[in-house]
């Protein structure tokens, strides 16, 4: 569907046919994009009664700290693929709806891979990008503005400002989900998706749930200076987590020693993997992330998410962001698609 083109000689009729918002009143919203839109990374799966069992490895008066021997675990895997997305807003709308307003937004997305087997480089990625608009009000077409900039239309039925960013983050989470079931098709290769775990079948490779934001820590408190004792490569046992949708295995590893005035989690991560992979081969994964993971771990000056963001995942990220485009330019053209859009009002 082409843009509104205020040059063209055609009658005002046809350009108002041709536009994409051609009988549908839209507006821009005065907050800013930003405002309201960034979302934590991904929640748990579940609520407080998830099933516990911090034993399934070393009974309680072992329980400590693991130190996996590189010599005593099964070889790492030929081939690593980490996977994650980005997502920003592009620009806010709304859409008058009786005696108020439905809030709608431009969103984009974006998921990709790096993939290392002995050497890093970026893989396949996909670029999505939808108008949401909440209270169930439907956009009336996608919107175009050249190759490989279609919003798709959508709805969702929130009602209030999250309604459209949360809509694009679940996008995004939804194409990692495919990505990470594509690339777990391939053998001798080990997934690594950014964030909880999004599926738990078996698949021919395993995946791994990397988890940076450490919102729940799953063990009884006098369990937690075991936790913070950790020292780099070192995991914990593995804990089950069970009774919900997204029943797993799951332990912590210290990716590096959290600096002076740092508090006892800096360096932590919680990795997690489907409980179909079985008790003894979640036992092998959690030894080989171990050793595997603090190998990634970028130095503090270089991301400021560091150490919890590997380096490839920052340099996935990176790439990823420039797939989407310009933000200004894309703004500034979407923008005045809004402002051009007729009105019931227009002459």
């Amino acid at each position: 569907m082409p843009i509104l083109d205020p040059t063209s000689s055609r009658p005002a009729e046809a350009q108002d046919a041709a536009h994409p918002f051609a009988g549908f009143d839209v507006r821009l919203d005065p907050w800013s994009v930003e405002y309201g839109a960034e979302l934590p990374a991904a929640a748990d799966h579940e609520g407080p009664a998830v099933e516990v069992d911090p034993f399934l490895e070393i009974k309680r008066d072992e329980w400590g700290p693991v130190t996996p021997i590189p010599s005593d675990t099964r070889p790492l895997p030929r081939e690593v693929a980490f996977v994650d997305g980005v997502r920003r807003l592009e620009l806010r709308v709304v859409v008058p709806r009786g005696l108020g307003w439905a809030h709608g937004a431009f969103g984009s997305w974006a998921v990709g891979c790096v993939i290392a087997d002995g050497q890093a480089r970026f893989a396949e990625h996909e670029v999505g990008r939808c108008l949401v608009i909440g209270s169930g009000v439907q956009p009336p077409a996608p919107v175009v503005l050249g190759p490989g900039l279609v919003w798709r239309n959508d709805a969702t039925e929130g009602d209030d400002t999250d309604a459209p960013p949360t809509w694009v983050h679940r996008q995004m989470r939804e194409a990692e989900e495919r990505f990470g079931r594509k690339l777990a098709t391939a053998p001798e290769r080990l997934v690594i998706g950014d964030g909880p775990l999004s599926f738990v079948d078996r698949s021919t490779s395993p995946v791994l749930g990397l988890v940076k934001r450490l919102h729940e820590l799953y063990l009884p408190n006098d369990l937690l200076p075991h936790l913070f004792a950790l020292t780099p490569g070192q995991r914990t046992p593995i804990v089950a987590l069970q009774g919900t949708a997204f029943p797993r295995y799951t332990w912590f590893i210290r990716l590096t020693d959290a600096h002076v005035g740092e508090p006892p989690l800096s360096g932590i991560v919680r990795v997690e993997v489907a409980i179909g992979e079985g008790r003894d081969g979640a036992r092998r994964l959690a030894d080989q992330s171990a050793i595997m993971l603090p190998r990634h771990v970028p130095a503090r000056s270089r991301d400021p998410r560091a150490p919890q963001n590997l380096l490839a995942i920052g340099a996935l990220e990176s790439h990823l962001r420039r797939q989407l485009g310009d933000q200004q330019l894309l703004r500034r053209h979407l923008e005045t698609l809004v402002r051009g859009a007729p009105t019931k009002d227009s002459p």
